[in-house]
């Protein structure tokens, strides 16, 4: 095992876990030095992760390198190997009508905000902005009975990630 394989095992350590971000570029051995410390500490650690009933989370940003993980660590049961976005769904799709109800009251308050901003030069201009206006209630109204968009969804992720959950890594490589 090199020595990125190994440090990326001691992230995932049970006693001390550690989240990390692994970045190079393309071909640079990423997911092969992921897996190797994957496959170890799944090796390693199988007991416990049963009977402690946990798993190790790898987190990614493409379809393309989670099928990769997924294939070189052999459907392991002890790995969950996701995207950002499913990761994410994963967490709030229990909750999707509280989630909705926040956006769309957020949504309406900063349309009512940037609306108060609006200075109209003439009554033409406003009685726009009025109907501008109350087309986006009805939009926001529209959006409350319908299912829980991937653009809400998008907003949700952005949001969460600029939050503590994912702005710091405790180790990047």
């Amino acid at each position: 095992m090199n020595t990125l394989s190994q440090k990326i095992a001691n992230c995932m350590s049970l006693k001390s876990p550690k989240s990390f971000l692994l970045k190079a570029g393309a071909g640079a051995g990423k997911t092969r030095a992921l897996v190797e410390a994957l496959n170890k500490i799944s090796l390693e650690t199988a007991t416990e992760l049963i009977l402690s009933n946990r798993k190790i989370a790898v987190i990614t940003y493409t379809n393309a390198a989670s099928d990769e993980i997924l294939r070189r660590i052999n459907q392991s049961p002890f790995i969950q190997v996701s995207t950002i976005h499913s990761f994410i769904w994963e967490l709030i799709k229990h909750y999707q009508h509280d989630i909705k109800e926040w956006m769309i009251s957020e949504q309406i308050k900063n349309a009512a905000e940037a609306r108060a901003k609006i200075t109209p030069r003439s009554r033409r201009d406003y009685e726009a902005d009025a109907l501008a206006y109350e087309k986006r209630l009805k939009s926001y109204e529209y959006q409350r009975e319908s299912l829980f968009t991937v653009q809400q969804a998008r907003i949700l992720a952005r949001t969460l990630c600029s939050i503590r959950m994912f702005s710091k890594w405790e180790e990047t490589f």
